[in-house]
């Protein structure tokens, strides 16, 4: 019996290369500020699939910042964003870095989404499967 999977993505993903898509988060974990880092797979405009050098459990609220592709040196292209965690692989998938799917809850400049969807619509980025 084969299964097939639904795609329940409300929004277009793009693809990313994880090397040259570097993200710093931000958050409080037991009354502490913490900074961790990682990369990004893949995003689209209601979030990003990240890999994380740090513990992340589904509910952690963090703030992520990154630059788009593209523009790496360009103050443009940076964009922080209040993000929730939906989902992370368990130890079992991932036992270096795990991987998580996180959530745009806000943007914390005005800017930030335009700029992003005016990176998607450049149309360089491959689509994500």
């Amino acid at each position: 019996m084969t299964t097939q999977q639904v795609n329940r993505r409300a929004r277009q993903r793009f693809a990313l290369a994880p090397m040259l898509s570097p993200v710093s988060i931000q958050r409080v974990r037991e009354g502490r500020m913490e900074w961790i880092t990682g990369h990004a797979y893949d995003i689209s405009e209601s979030g990003m699939r990240i890999e994380v050098d740090g513990p992340v459990a589904p509910g952690d609220r963090m703030n992520i910042s990154f630059s788009l592709p593209g523009h790496a040196t360009d103050s443009q292209g940076s964009v922080t964003a209040l993000c929730e965690a939906i989902w992370v692989n368990d130890a079992d998938d991932d036992p270096v870095s795990p991987r998580a799917g996180v959530r745009f809850l806000r943007f914390l400049d005005a800017s930030s989404a335009e700029r992003m969807r005016a990176c998607f619509g450049e149309r360089w980025l491959r689509q994500a499967a």
